[in-house]
């Protein structure tokens, strides 16, 4: 059970970075416009994002398959992951983009992220 959770914590995770490579200008761009972390934080999860290759990724994993257990349920008026094409990102996945070094959006670093 242990390792599941820690398994379905990381694959939300690798699904909010995979919405911010796919949206990597604007994320960059609201990230530099915000006058500190806190407010970058807010714009962040305020944003519907464009879902990008995040569809692929749910149609391999299965839609609620990699929600940590804190946010999982059937409750459709959840604010966060997928509804139609646009994606919401979760507080754990700014936290992570937000953490995010540069190093990590070239390509062979990107390929890495979406092949996890």
């Amino acid at each position: 059970m242990y390792e599941l959770r820690k398994a379905r914590e990381r694959g939300h995770t690798l699904e909010g970075l995979a919405v911010a490579l796919a949206n990597i200008d604007d994320i960059i761009a609201t990230i530099k416009t915000s006058s500190s972390p806190s407010e970058a934080r807010e714009r962040l999860l305020a944003k519907q994002w464009q879902a990008g290759g995040v569809l692929a990724l749910l149609e391999k994993s299965g839609h609620k398959s990699v929600r940590p257990d804190e946010i999982d349920g059937e409750d459709l008026s959840h604010p966060f992951g997928l509804t139609g094409d646009q994606y919401r990102l979760s507080p754990a996945q700014v936290g992570a983009i937000l953490e995010l070094r540069l190093h990590r959006l070239t390509g062979l670093e990107q390929d890495k992220l979406l092949a996890e």
